[in-house]
């Protein structure tokens, strides 16, 4: 955005007059401006031009309270190299850049424009014909993670800027906020809420949820990178944090087992539904009551009298 700001800068600039008394004159303006624009980035003026930006570049400002302060100062910094460059014109001398950020931008040259923003390669992601069918819930749930990867990563970094430095540290991130961080903290940003988190010691979201979301971005990459729209994916085998090991179970005692069918809910099959049956199933078969569950009537058959 600030590339463009000076380019635009840059581009409106006015003709240099030919009398030398009048070049004097702009170039000491020049000189004054770039005073009034260097004592501080937080200046109201350049805090206006941030949001303006900002607001153009459809960035939600009201999850974030550090992007108008940082993108502030890269107008100060547009504005002083523009000025600098006015200073050159006016005495006449060859234009140099002198802020490197600013080294390829000039009222000639624009800053590139065919970047693909993070943002818009979610959009792209989840239009593509694959995941326009999916379930409300499931569409939910990735509607939300990525929101969420989009605030910590910034909408509108191009995908081919993301290094495998910034996936680690949303990683990272995401193993100090809180479940249920956007509600629990509507008005606040999440790198805000996790460093509140972290200081007060809030019990984070689970391992699984954490990893949940490096599963989405690295899926989000492998379909970009297979599509040739990224030159590579900085998620790729990105480790979320182990799952707590289970602790064992205990298996039933035969005399436990025995007490258990010998209670009065288990005399009779007369008239019992499910919670009757499923428990003497899974005894003699072993099976798991996630898969008796999905059983039908006509899944059982009797086989020699059994």
């Amino acid at each position: 955005m600030a590339l463009t700001y000076l380019h635009r800068l840059e581009a409106g600039a006015e003709p240099m007059p030919l009398g030398a008394s009048l070049r004097g004159d702009l170039a000491s303006e020049a000189s004054e401006k770039i005073m009034l624009v260097g004592q501080s980035p937080e200046d109201a003026s350049l805090q206006r031009v941030a949001t303006a930006l900002a607001e153009e570049a459809l960035i939600d400002l009201g999850r974030d309270a550090t992007i108008i302060p940082r993108l502030a100062e890269y107008v100060q910094r547009a504005l002083i190299e523009h000025y600098s460059r006015e200073i050159d014109r006016a005495d006449l001398a060859k234009e140099q850049a002198y802020d490197p950020l600013f080294a390829n931008v000039d009222r000639m040259s624009p800053p590139p424009t065919s970047r693909l923003t993070l943002a818009r390669a979610v959009e792209l992601y989840k239009a593509e014909p694959d995941r326009v069918g999916v379930s409300p819930k499931t569409r939910a749930a990735y509607e939300f993670r990525f929101a969420m990867l989009l605030e910590l990563l910034g909408p509108q970094k191009a995908v081919d800027e993301i290094s495998r430095a910034d996936v680690r540290e949303v990683r990272d991130l995401l193993m100090k906020l809180p479940p249920n961080a956007t509600k629990r903290f509507p008005d606040i940003g999440l790198r805000q809420v996790a460093e509140i988190a972290d200081k007060n010691g809030l019990e984070p979201m689970s391992p699984k949820s954490v990893g949940l979301y490096v599963e989405a971005l690295s899926a989000l990459f492998r379909w970009l990178t297979k599509e040739e729209l990224a030159q590579r994916n900085p998620a790729v085998g990105l480790k979320a944090p182990p799952l707590p090991a289970e602790t064992d179970r205990r298996p039933f005692t035969v005399d436990e087992l025995n007490r258990l069918f010998a209670a009065p809910a288990f005399s009779s099959a007369r008239g019992k539904g499910w919670m009757y049956w499923l428990p003497g199933i899974a005894l003699f078969t072993g099976a798991r009551f996630a898969e008796l569950l999905g059983l039908k009537a006509a899944d059982v058959i009797e086989i020699d009298g059994v």
